[in-house]
């Protein structure tokens, strides 16, 4: 039965054989009614019940039976999950076997070579490359430079390996955002990178314990 059909069947109104003697107007009220507020608990309740099979899209991603969809691809979780926030809560939230393909997914991603703004340059990494369910950091614009100009590193974490794809952009006096490096950093879990300063012509990356973790130098 289709729910306009369910609808229409509880919402009938009682009918009384011949020559039997019909309800008070009191109770004949409470018989009409009865059958419209079943309709409308039956209406709601199937309207929860779809919402919970096929939740809204969330941040453009959306849980979908078994499967969760990133950058126009479909990826199975480890289980369905009724609700996303159920999913994101999960730490083995995914199927194992498609974390390679996730990271090959992840790793394929192009970040723009430049940003008019830190705005954009957040809400792509948030946006576009962030994986549903897991996180992302910022570590903020820095002043650590020796020419005036200030560079802002995001980390996004790639799911259940370790790692993270990093971005730096780099801001000159009235100038968009550049790109300037783009790398995986991998031990994220355990050694992750907290500052990021740029010293003659080099970015150089420090963990925690202030050990210099990784340098590159900026082409001219």
């Amino acid at each position: 039965m289709t729910e306009p059909e369910a609808a229409a069947a509880w919402a009938e109104r009682q009918r009384y054989p011949a020559g039997r003697p019909r309800p008070s107007a009191r109770r004949r009220f409470k018989l009409d009614v009865l059958p419209t507020t079943l309709a409308l608990i039956l209406l709601i309740s199937l309207g929860f019940y779809r919402h919970r099979q096929n939740p809204e899209p969330i941040g453009g991603n959306a849980v979908a039976a078994d499967t969760i969809d990133y950058q126009g691809q479909q990826f199975k979780m480890s289980r369905p999950y009724a609700e996303y926030d159920d999913y994101k809560d999960d730490p083995n939230n995914l199927n194992t076997n498609e974390l390679p393909r996730i990271e090959q997914a992840m790793e394929a991603v192009k970040i723009p070579a430049s940003f008019k703004d830190r705005k954009a340059f957040i809400d792509f990494m948030i946006g576009d490359l962030e994986f549903p369910g897991y996180g992302s950091g910022f570590l903020g614009a820095s002043s650590k430079t020796d020419d005036g100009s200030t560079i802002e590193t995001a980390m996004v974490e790639i799911p259940q390996r370790d790692e993270e794809r990093v971005a730096v952009v780099r801001k000159e006096a009235g100038a968009e955002l550049k790109l300037v490096d783009d790398f995986i950093y991998s031990g994220s879990d355990t050694n992750d990178i907290t500052r990021v300063r740029l010293d003659r012509g080099q970015l150089e990356y420090f963990d925690r314990w202030e050990s210099l973790v990784r340098k590159k130098a900026l082409e001219q």
